[in-house]
């Protein structure tokens, strides 16, 4: 056993002294800093320290797995999660969101642009698959992630037309 196991309090105090250090330090600057915690089993509250994370921590947001992602050979690929915003220090509490997050590279963002691409009604299936302003994406959504991923281009551009979707019109 450790510290942690032997001494839970001493790993808080410790851990939130560094984390006022951190503050501190990088107040101005445009730096983010991302702490896990996980849940101690059966317990059904944070490892020791958590309490301090939470104190310190702008943005909160609690990741909840759904499903694993087989990918064509039956080996994960990566995870789909649910995400809920818990705490905000820099907007409001409670959004919520499905992203897929892949083993090596985090959130697919081929897929939350299709996804938010369908929502914002840019793409639309058709008879050759997903298309975009009258340009075939793929013949159906794993297509559209190829390709999507395959020219950074085009993702960039259908994200922009996203971004311009979802701000409110001009008075």
């Amino acid at each position: 056993a450790g510290l942690a196991a032997e001494r839970p309090e001493a790993v808080a105090r410790l851990l939130a002294r560094g984390l006022r250090v951190l503050a501190a330090a990088l107040r101005d600057g445009p730096t983010a800093v991302v702490a896990t915690n996980t849940l101690l089993p059966g317990a059904g509250w944070p490892a020791p320290g958590g309490r301090a994370l939470r104190h310190h921590a702008a943005l909160r947001v609690l990741v909840d797995p759904l499903a694993p992602l087989p990918d064509a050979a039956g080996d994960w690929r990566g995870l789909r999660v649910a995400l809920a915003v818990v705490k905000s220090k820099v907007g409001r509490p409670g959004g919520r969101a499905t992203v897929d997050l892949l083993a090596e590279r985090g959130v697919d963002r081929p897929a939350e642009l299709l996804a938010l691409g369908l929502a914002a009604g840019l793409l639309a299936p058709g008879p050759s698959g997903l298309a975009w302003g009258g340009a075939a994406l793929g013949g159906d959504a794993r297509a559209a992630r190829r390709r999507l991923a395959a020219d950074p281009a085009l993702a960039e551009r259908l994200a922009a037309a996203i971004v311009a979707a979802a701000r409110p019109a001009a008075a």
